[in-house]
């Protein structure tokens, strides 16, 4: 017996919300194009097609919703702010006076130890940018901040960040209000269900043989390592951008 997997595996979790739903459009088409016709494989698709309806639907919620537009305006608004708070520092490092590149070079440092907050995931940034206005208000930090006059930055920066933070409460409280389900709920529902149908379409494939379903299997492994192949990439250009980027 084959004790190795026959379906090729993806973390679904480091998927973006579209990526998890076009993903499982395309899984679903190739049962729906190759059909097994295995009672216990039925039974496991049509729970896994209910879940997957549920998620696109949130998803359309999520979308459609009047406040998405407003809060990637708002996400924009802070990365801006962060930019210009970043280079404003920069401008330091090679000022005349001493006492002013010294205090530049502290706090180039606390920046430095959050990379490119703007490429963080927007729940992550949120959070990264609060760390970061604490860190500048704390300990021996202010000395800098008020040399630098960095304050009326910070400032806007918080206000910006607190303004998108409003705007998600505003849409998640929408979309609470139009499903019972939250989208993190949904995509886990939609990963079990999923899991599960092949680890019985593997079972009855080592207990039947594979010819029967290999066409099944060839597309949706190749359509799976697709989606793998994405997944790394993205992860590679994101570590190779912390690495080379100087914040």
């Amino acid at each position: 017996m084959e004790t190795e997997n026959i379906l090729t595996r993806v973390d679904f979790s480091h998927m973006r919300n579209e990526q998890h739903v076009t993903y499982f459009e395309m899984a679903d088409a190739l049962f729906v194009k190759y059909p097994t016709g295995v009672p216990a494989l039925v039974s496991h698709y049509d729970a896994f097609k209910t879940n997957y309806g549920v998620e696109v639907s949130l998803l359309d919620t999520i979308l459609n919703s009047p406040y998405t537009k407003k809060i990637e305006q708002a996400d924009h608004e802070r990365d801006e702010i962060f930019g210009g708070l970043n280079a404003f520092v920069q401008s330091f490092e090679r000022h005349f006076d001493s006492n002013l590149r010294d205090a530049a070079a502290v706090i180039r440092r606390i920046l430095k130890q959050y990379g490119n907050i703007a490429r963080k995931a927007l729940d992550q940034e949120t959070a990264a940018i609060d760390d970061l206005l604490r860190e500048l208000r704390d300990g021996n930090t202010p000395t800098a901040v008020q040399q630098l006059g960095l304050e009326p930055w910070m400032e806007r920066l918080e206000t910006a960040n607190n303004h998108f933070k409003t705007l998600m409460l505003d849409r998640n409280a929408e979309t609470a209000q139009r499903s019972a389900t939250r989208m993190k709920d949904a995509r886990k529902a939609v990963d079990r269900s999923f899991i599960q149908l092949i680890i019985q379409l593997e079972a009855t494939v080592r207990v039947n043989g594979r010819e029967p379903f290999e066409a099944l299997i060839d597309e949706l492994n190749a359509h799976t390592l697709r989606y793998k192949n994405i997944l790394a990439q993205e992860a590679g250009a994101r570590k190779a951008k912390k690495g080379g980027e100087e914040v």
